[in-house]
């Protein structure tokens, strides 16, 4: 269910940051009224800064979504954005600009973003900054995390994006079981910190490549309930996780290439 709030639609058209090629100009009405959506959407947490071309602007992730068309890009202004219980149902691309200056905050009450409700398509979030912090102590909620996808997904590709979590939280991401068959999660490029679980996996296909994942209790845990996942973890490094750096569950058949897997601080990939 989407969390929605008391904001303006949209805001204004944004004149780009200098140096970024934000969007291409558009016909917005002609696009929306074709496409369904816009093309290239825009989100900002403040000021339109400097100068370039148009694009439709947003101050909340819900309504960008809303109005961006499936298959195109929602663009994030660097700054600090308050996400909880926003649903992703569209295949679409949510990128920071930046260099990891978008930071996305959430806290253990609801997942930033919710991967849910598309049979076909790609999800790409790339470029993001994401603080998930416990303020009251240990969370009970077992299913809270920056990323959950669970539902009805196809493709879930997570890149270039760094996690920094309260170490009582429970993990960065969270894979579950989809109803499409085709469903596979793709991290690539990603560096955690903290967290119960780097990345947990239900039993869908989730591959693990080219990142670091340092504090966790589990680096990436293939849990496997109620079918067995499947999956591949390769190039990742492990620094201090209190349990295992690859732990497989339930049966799961997961392909563990050690170039370069595991600390001297880690335990080796076993079953659980």
């Amino acid at each position: 269910m989407k969390m929605r709030r008391s904001a303006l639609g949209v805001l204004a058209l944004l004149w780009g940051c200098a140096g970024e090629d934000i969007a291409a100009p558009l016909d917005h009405v002609a696009e929306f009224a074709v496409t369904g959506g816009f093309p290239v959407v825009i989100v900002r947490s403040g000021p339109a800064p400097g100068a370039g071309v148009l694009a439709p602007i947003f101050d909340n992730f819900v309504d960008a979504i809303d109005a961006v068309a499936p298959g195109g890009t929602i663009r994030v202004i660097p700054g600090s954005y308050v996400v909880e219980g926003v649903e992703i149902a569209k295949p679409v691309t949510i990128q920071g600009l930046g260099n990891g200056t978008a930071v996305i905050q959430t806290s253990v009450a609801l997942s930033a973003f919710f991967v849910n409700g598309y049979e076909a398509g790609t999800v790409l979030i790339d470029g993001l900054t994401f603080d998930f912090d416990t303020p009251t102590g240990p969370t009970t909620a077992t299913r809270s995390y920056p990323i959950r996808a669970h539902g009805t997904y196809d493709q879930l590709i997570i890149q270039n994006s760094i996690f920094n979590i309260d170490p009582l939280a429970r993990g960065s991401i969270f894979t579950e079981q989809s109803t499409v068959a085709t469903a596979a999660t793709f991290v690539d490029n990603v560096e955690i910190t903290g967290g119960v679980f780097g990345v947990a996996v239900g039993n869908n296909h989730t591959e693990v490549t080219n990142s670091h994942i340092s504090g966790a209790g589990n680096g990436v845990y293939y849990f496997g309930t109620p079918t067995p996942p499947t999956g591949r973890v390769e190039g990742s490094v492990f620094v201090d996780c209190g349990n295992q750096c690859v732990r497989v569950g339930g049966g799961g058949d997961v392909d563990v290439i050690p170039t370069p897997l595991v600390s001297a601080v880690c335990g080796v990939a076993s079953p659980s």
